[in-house]
């Protein structure tokens, strides 16, 4: 998944669980999130990172920081636990503009 920097962004909690509650890992570290307040739609100060009813994540102004590998985890009324799939996010910002490069080598391996 990609995103620019200063966008707002939401990761989805796809797990197969009725869960009662969920934390999100960023490259294995624990995020700190706060719960989205659906009754009011002001922006909670201070923080980034809301979690909804239905555990997706949204990131307010998302950060070249928040690049790396998302992943949301469940745990129902019983203690299972259970991992959704990894979302790798890719932060686009002034010098990591999406491109492809090609190179074209010649018979004798250099370039052209």
């Amino acid at each position: 998944m990609y995103s620019k920097q200063n966008d707002k962004l939401m990761l989805e909690c796809a797990v197969n669980i009725n869960f009662s509650t969920s934390i999100w890992l960023k490259d294995g570290q624990i995020v700190q999130t706060i719960l989205k307040d659906n009754t009011n739609n002001k922006r909670v100060i201070g923080h980034r990172f809301l979690v909804d009813a239905s555990g997706n994540l949204f990131i307010d102004n998302v950060r070249l920081e928040d690049d790396g590998k998302w992943q949301c985890e469940a745990e129902d009324a019983f203690g299972f636990v259970v991992t959704g799939r990894p979302i790798q996010l890719t932060i686009l910002g002034k010098n990591r503009n999406l491109m492809m490069f090609v190179m074209i080598m010649n018979s004798g391996g250099s370039l052209k």
